[in-house]
């Protein structure tokens, strides 16, 4: 994933990363805690095997499976 910063494309895995290196450091929640994470990274994947397979996905929350 990525994201733009003063105009620059920057890979989001590095600032993620400080940013929860950061919150152990100081013994602190991070800005993003499990369940959001879960959410972004389930949104994401549907996103992606939506583009790749050209076709509508859904999220079974019983199953907890794209579909």
């Amino acid at each position: 994933m990525y994201t733009y910063r003063g105009g620059k494309r920057v890979d989001t895995t590095h600032p993620h990363i400080a940013e929860w290196i950061q919150a152990i450091r100081e013994n602190k929640q991070a800005s993003c805690n499990i369940d959001q994470a879960f959410d972004e990274g389930i949104t994401s994947a549907m996103a992606t095997i939506s583009y790749k397979e050209n076709r509508k996905v859904f999220w079974d929350r019983e199953k907890e499976e794209v579909s």
